[in-house]
């Protein structure tokens, strides 16, 4: 309650009131922090896309540093199925160098590192498999533009990033990265290292066929047509093609507050291998080598989980306890009041003053989990090596009706590739399923080239 003051007959606040307005004071000061930036990253601004590719840009600006990543990885996605590598191949170093950068103790760590805002207003760098494809597809260009020291460097990359994630039992696990370092070892002239690579892609290979058969059982995973073993590649072998079948799998938020991330698969029921055709002869069937939605789906608890996962208890506890807190308070100041105790309502006016702050406090925290994703990513990606006449040759991709009605499109795509002599390179193609172009707005739309923000 408060009192009069005697000199000049003015209310003064007592205690109770003055911690009622610390408690207010701290709930505003809070939430303040820089917003990410707006407009293109530096790196990109002199780049001019296609009329197809512009929807994209003006998104990269619009959404602006908090999606920077997120949109180059699609402006690359749409650059490669347009045949432009120098775009893909600018778009990507671009990510990849936003990915790597370390902020140190800059304003944008510490907003990384807050309990006090969404992940989704955090500046994106993906999950480990999306970070992880990130490198791929720029390790495949390197290994189109015969540079194997960076190929190289670029699938290691691949692996390193997925060793990040946080279950312990599945890092590091991924299979062609270590099968395309064997392949960069043998374009090296090092056949020792090529043959540790190797031995290294069947190991892994082997446990990803044991690990992925109990979730196609139970049906938690889309069917593959896994074999024994991954097609063998040596000095002679003078063409690749690597195949992307089906749908990125997809994220959804879980939990009382929306903490926990869950993947869902983006590929339907089953895929089938592609077959690979030189010249209208013959054909290869492709082996699957990994499996994108696998490689999401066993993350286990990654590390932003954990975090999560203690900001909703953290929430969940504060909830309660400024709940009873205010409860409580109130009770013992009203007794105070209506008894003329000026000790108890003071008492009490300071629990409920901290129950108050309190329950403010677990407001804002905010744990629910990111679910951007790089939606035009494939399921599960497939190999096809073989040694061709050399020479330009038509590269004839066959997919599967699964496939092709996936994506409303043609089951075959064909390429023309310089084709090397054996034993002097090996051409690398990187093939897509065939999509239906759509006019969205009066602009040709792919719907694999989508991303979700």
């Amino acid at each position: 309650m408060n009192r009069t003051d005697s000199h000049n007959g003015r209310p003064r606040p007592t205690a109770a009131a003055g911690l009622l307005l610390l408690a207010f004071a701290a709930l505003m000061a809070g939430g303040c922090a820089r917003s990410p930036r707006s407009g293109v990253p530096p790196g990109f601004q002199s780049v001019e896309l296609s009329e197809r590719l512009r929807p994209l840009q003006r998104k990269l600006n619009a959404e602006g540093e908090r999606n920077w990543v997120l949109n180059l990885n699609a402006i690359a996605m749409g650059a490669l199925r347009d045949g432009d590598r120098e775009t893909a191949k600018r778009a990507l170093d671009e990510s990849v160098m936003l990915i790597e950068v370390i902020y140190g103790d800059s304003e944008q760590a510490r907003r990384a590192r807050s309990i006090w805002f969404r992940e989704e207003s955090k500046v994106f760098k993906g999950d480990p498999y999306e970070r992880s494809m990130t490198y791929m597809y720029r390790g495949i260009l390197y290994l189109q533009d015969r540079d194997w020291d960076n190929a190289r460097a670029c699938f290691r990359s691949v692996l390193f990033h997925d060793s990040l994630a946080a279950d312990q039992q599945n890092r590091g696990d991924w299979v062609l990265p270590h099968y395309l370092i064997g392949v960069c070892e043998v374009q090296m002239k090092r056949p020792t290292f090529a043959r540790e690579a190797f031995v290294r892609a069947e190991a892994a290979y082997s446990e990803f066929v044991a690990a992925y058969s109990p979730l196609e059982d139970s049906h938690r995973a889309p069917r593959l047509e896994l074999r024994d073993s991954l097609p063998p590649f040596d000095e002679e072998t003078n063409l690749l093609v690597v195949t992307q079948h089906g749908r990125a799998p997809r994220k959804k938020a879980t939990g009382s507050h929306g903490e926990l991330l869950a993947y869902i698969p983006g590929g339907g029921a089953g895929m089938s291998p592609a077959t690979v055709a030189v010249d209208g002869n013959g054909g290869t069937r492709t082996s699957f080598g990994d499996s994108v939605y696998f490689q999401a789906a066993t993350r286990g608890g990654r590390g932003v989980d954990g975090i999560l996962g203690q900001q909703a208890k953290l929430r969940g506890g504060a909830e309660a306890a400024g709940s009873v807190a205010v409860l409580g308070g109130a009770v013992v100041a009203a007794h105070g009041v209506s008894s003329g105790s000026d000790s108890t309502a003071l008492a009490g006016a300071g629990v409920l003053a901290a129950g108050a702050l309190m329950y403010g406090f677990s407001t804002m925290v905010q744990p629910q989990a990111d679910t951007r994703e790089w939606a035009a990513l494939p399921d599960s990606l497939g190999i096809a090596v073989s040694t061709a006449k050399p020479g330009v040759r038509e590269i004839e991709v066959s997919y599967s009706a699964e496939d092709a009605n996936r994506f409303g499109g043609n089951t075959r795509a064909r390429e023309l590739v310089e084709v090397p002599e054996p034993g002097a390179g090996v051409a690398v193609i990187l093939a897509f399923p065939p999509p239906a172009v759509s006019l969205v707005g009066g602009i040709e739309h792919d719907p694999t080239m989508e991303v979700s923000s």
